[in-house]
């Protein structure tokens, strides 16, 4: 397979994010993706965004949607030095360097793609070159810890490295195993021109200006020998703790240079990766032994080792690798088989409210209000009801009675106008809160309503004046609390309505109009103070209509002027004073579910959704839903038991056994903007060639047979990487031209038609927060008869054809004309001069026939002689314009009897040399011309030369026409002889016919006549 092959196959090994798992307070990445399995070591966040994560299988680089799999093939000079990489960081100019455990180490170009492979860093007879770390220090130099070479440090300038030996009396080139083995580096806090070390034998300190090791021995109490020291890591008060293989960890304090006597817990013998994550938490990463999370301030370490997962159900052995921190994605614990990333927004709608078995609190928490003058909340739920101070301390418990569980199941709390707290229970019906005694008791004198009525109130509200609505028994109250007035209601039914008249699954609520809305299985019912507003319960196939009578919750934003409502299909917007449809939203909207629970409105008028797969956001600013599950910290996604907004804006989401209680600030932590890349192109499914890669193309220009385009793109968020939405919309293809759904990131372009279109390409971010825009002109060329300079041409050629034609065309027409014109003229001229001679001639014989009969006979034979001409002439002229004569062979038949009888007439013996079957076509003008020359030229030799022999030869060769008339006549001088009309009339036809005219002739030598002619 050839090289180039190879690294095609390289740019397109990629396989898109599986959904995240979730293991504890992990999120899990593992065989799912192909590529992390066996062992996986540092994660790498680059400056470009991308996560690199080394493996057993090369290095793998994750761009927020897909991994791609860079590998080592012997074949291809354009791959990573080694199939396994153990470490990757970042240079001053944007490369990545990526460590092999026995390869040396390559140079990845982030900008063209390239890389550059350092095999081994110095010469000498051992092939097994191992890197164990690379380091990027405060100034920038680049520092690798090699496998028994030492320290190297690379010169940029020179493309070299220099090597510093912290045990310079031992082995330097790696066949004694333990002897200048670094296993990592790190600066120091205070000092940028020092480095610690950690080796074989202990811990170094290396000062970079005089190039100089100091040991610190790190000593096996019992054995008396080297700890191996396998990682460190400093804290900026210059603590350096220090992990190793087969002791623990230890502690060392860099401004003292001592080890300290801190008795570390004994959580596990080799302590592999140490990384710092805040102030007093170590996180470990002790292989076989999992990950400890270490508390500095109370010297106490925790197993936080994800649990057992799918791949290793049978075994214990997780074995965590190394530790890494980056700056988008947290902290990812690398191990067998998987990796796993803690970040703080998984654990963001934890629940934070608990009630243990001594509460008896239930899971169903019914509803929540905020009582502001006595700084509480007031819970109610399937046990009783319950307060709970400002700081969310222990919940306090209030029964309504003794007795058996239905008196205790809450349905509704309100507070009115004067903080007097209502609540209504299945069994007691409405109740109202006693300060005196401490407990809600029978309203009594306060509701001028019987008993038997009071106990069927099921729901109560307040509107914004305070005052209290209630509804039971089909009947709707409402209470003046400052004028203690009380009105009575009867639900009243449209007329039109056709369904059973009675009400089920009443839910009351009071809009910003102060009308009460009674939600029900029979559509909505409205009322004022005053009575009976309307009875909304049509459906149908219109988004003007209910999606079902049935409508099971709501909420009321008064900014919008807004009922945001749901009937278990989906979720739909009514505004509440005209009472018409504003707006329709589905999961193809981005909700969550069809199927809602709860719906509340916080004080930005932003809406929250309780559905079947987690919690609902939605900013009617950004018109963008997010949502958030069990990733984000909810115990599950099926969230049955709604949610709650109080009046001072918390939000509560129930849950097992207690509830998230949070300000809606708390939950909507906005991530980072996100970043939008290109990362694939593939142009006929091939791997789109250029200098750059693909991120970096601006502009894409093909020939029209390289039209079938793939693009993949991808935004970077390392949190929530499945919850990426994305969009685009393309110029220049119909439909297409508005933003539409992409979940795949991924576009297949096929047969695109020349002309010129422009992909929009841009991503929403868990945060609701839109990525960059990707604009990328694409043009597909015409093929060249297709383009406008051909086309243009073609018209001007066809243009000039015509053209030529046309005067072709008119050069026929003349060239006829002219052709008329000489015929007119020589009918005119010879045969009527010759028709009036004979005229004259026959009337002078008339005269002389009796007085001179000889002159009247020389008038006769001189007028025959003209008829005799006539008639020749005639018959040249036909012989001329007849097309069926064009062939040469006609005309030198013609021209051999034309001579034979004129000489014949003057006793001249004429020899003829003709060529035969000469397949040569001589248009009119021309045959009538040469033909006419000849003529004269064998005339003059006939009446002037006095000739006894003549030859006469005509032949065609190389497209010319040859003539040759040679007499044995009396000849002439040339220089004496003046041209008469003959031989005039010969040379201006020779000049026609664009031939060469030659007379030599001398007096008593004849007269040769040499005439060519092209044909």
């Amino acid at each position: 397979m050839q090289p180039k092959i190879l690294l095609i196959l390289l740019n397109v090994f990629s396989l898109s994010v599986a959904a995240q798992q979730q293991i504890g307070n992990f999120m899990a990445y593992g065989p799912e993706t192909k590529y992390l399995s066996g062992f996986n070591y540092r994660v790498y966040q680059s400056k470009t965004g991308y996560l690199w994560i080394c493996t057993m299988n090369g290095v793998v680089r994750f761009d927020g949607k897909r991994y791609k799999n860079f590998f080592s093939d012997y074949l291809n000079p354009d791959s990573p030095t080694d199939n396994i990489a153990a470490d990757i960081t970042e240079d001053k100019n944007g490369h990545l360097w990526i460590a092999g455990f026995a390869k040396g180490v390559a140079r990845y170009d982030q900008h063209t793609g390239k890389f550059k492979k350092y095999p081994v860093l110095s010469n000498d007879n051992n092939p097994v070159y191992g890197i164990n770390k690379i380091v990027s220090d405060a100034q920038q130099n680049l520092w690798f810890g090699t496998a028994g070479r030492g320290l190297a440090q690379y010169d940029f300038v020179k493309d070299t490295f220099s090597f510093f030996y912290p045990e310079p009396g031992d082995c330097k080139d790696g066949t004694v195993r333990g002897y200048n083995y670094i296993n990592d580096i790190i600066p120091d806090p205070h000092n940028k021109n020092l480095l610690w070390i950690a080796s074989f034998h202990g811990l170094f300190l290396f000062d970079k200006e005089q190039k100089k090791f100091t040991r610190f021995p790190c000593l096996d109490p019992i054995a008396a020998k080297d700890i191996l020291v396998s990682d460190i890591e400093v804290q900026p008060n210059g603590a350096l703790w220090i992990g190793t293989w087969g002791n623990g960890m230890k502690c060392f304090d860099t401004r003292s240079r001592k080890f300290l006597l801190k008795p570390i817990p004994s959580f596990a013998e080799v302590v592999f990766d140490i990384k710092l994550i805040n102030d007093s938490t170590l996180y470990t990463a002790c292989l076989s032994k999992g990950l400890f999370a270490y508390n500095i301030n109370n010297n106490t370490a925790t197993d936080i080792t994800p649990v057992d997962n799918a791949a290793l159900a049978l075994s214990k052995r997780t074995d965590i690798q190394k530790i890494s921190l980056t700056a988008g994605g947290g902290i990812f614990a690398s191990g067998q088989f998987y990796v796993y990333q803690q970040h703080p927004f998984y654990v963001r709608l934890k629940k934070n409210i608990s009630f243990n078995a001594n509460d008896d609190i239930r899971e169903e928490i019914s509803c929540i209000v905020w009582d502001e003058q006595n700084k509480k909340y007031w819970m109610g739920s399937h046990e009783g009801i319950y307060a709970m101070d400002e700081h969310l301390g222990k919940p306090e418990k209030y029964k309504l009675k003794k007795g058996a569980f239905p008196a205790n199941y809450i349905i509704n709390m309100a507070l009115d106008a004067r903080g007097n707290v209502w609540a209504t229970s299945f069994e007691d019906g409405l109740r109202k809160y006693d300060a005196a005694k401490n407990s809600f008791i029978h309203p009594g004198i306060h509701m001028s309503l019987p008993d038997s009525v009071l106990k069927k109130i099921r729901k109560i509200n307040t509107d914004s004046a305070g005052n209290l609505w209630m509804y039971g028994n089909e009947t709707i109250y409402y209470a003046a609390i400052d004028q203690n007035n009380l009105k009575t209601f009867q639900v009243r039914w449209n007329s039109d309505y056709k369904g059973i008249r009675k009400i089920k699954g009443a839910e009351l609520l009071v809009s910003p109009a102060g009308e009460a809305w009674l939600l029900t299985q029979q559509g909505i019912f409205i009322l004022n103070k005053n009575g009976f507003v309307k009875h909304i319960y049509k459906t149908g196939n219109t988004k003007n209509d209910l999606a079902q009578q049935m409508v099971m919750v709501g909420a009321f934003s008064e900014k919008y002027k807004a009922f945001w409502f749901s009937s278990g299909d989906g979720l739909q917007v009514m505004n509440y004073e005209t009472h018409t449809i504003l707006a329709n939203h589905t999961i193809a909207d981005g909700l969550p579910s069809m199927i809602l629970r709860g719906i509340v409105i916080d004080s930005f008028n932003r809406v929250w959704v309780a559905s079947t797969a987690g919690l609902g956001y939605f900013d009617p600013t950004k018109k963008i839903w997010q949502t958030f599950n069990r990733f984000d910290g909810l115990e599950s996604d099926f969230l049955d038991a709604g949610i709650f907004i109080t009046k001072n804006n918390m939000l509560a989401i129930p849950q097992q056994d207690g509830f998230s209680f949070y300000k809606p600030a708390d939950i909507l932590i906005a991530g980072d903007t996100p970043y939008l890349r290109i990362t694939s192109i593939l142009i006929n499914n091939q791997a789109y060639t250029d200098t750059i890669m693909p991120e970096f193309v601006k502009r894409i220009a093909l020939p029209y047979n390289k039209n079938n385009i793939i693009i993949e793109y991808a935004a970077m968020d390392w949190v929530y990487p499945a919850k990426t939405n994305y969009r685009y919309r393309i110029e220049g293809i119909a439909g297409q031209d508005t933003w539409m759904p992409n979940e795949e990131a991924r576009l297949n372009l096929a047969g695109l038609q020349p002309g010129k279109y422009t992909l929009h390409m841009r991503a929403l971010g868990t945060g609701g927060v839109w990525s960059n825009e990707i604009i990328l002109p694409i043009v597909i060329h015409p093929p060249f008869w297709r383009s406008v300079w051909f086309i243009a041409l073609m018209i001007l050629i066809v243009f000039f054809a015509a053209w030529k034609i046309l005067q072709y065309r008119i050069a026929q027409v003349k060239k006829l004309q002219h052709m008329r014109n000489s015929i007119s003229r020589n009918l005119h001229d010879d045969i009527g001069a010759s028709l009036s001679n004979i005229g004259i001639l026959n009337e002078l014989a008339k005269r002389n026939v009796s007085s001179n009969a000889g002159k009247a006979t020389e008038y006769l034979n001189r007028a025959a002689e003209d008829i005799q001409h006539i008639s020749e002439n005639l018959g040249d002229i036909v012989w001329n314009i007849n097309p069926l004569f064009d062939n040469i062979n006609d005309l030198l038949i013609r021209m051999k009897r034309y001579a034979a009888d004129m000489a014949e007439g003057k006793n001249i013996n004429c020899v003829f040399e003709i060529a035969e079957d000469a397949d040569i076509n001589l248009p009119m003008d021309k045959r009538r011309d040469f033909y006419l020359l000849y003529k004269e030229a064998i005339n003059n030799m006939v009446k002037h030369s006095a000739a006894k022999n003549a030859f006469i030869k005509i032949t065609v060769a190389a497209s010319r026409l040859y003539l040759l008339i040679k007499d044995d006549g009396k000849g002439f001088d040339e220089n004496l002889k003046k041209d008469g009309n003959g031989l005039s009339n010969m040379r201006q036809r020779a000049h026609q016919l664009s031939g060469k005219l030659l007379i030599d002739s001398s007096p008593g030598n004849g007269t040769h006549f040499q005439f060519n002619m092209p044909v």
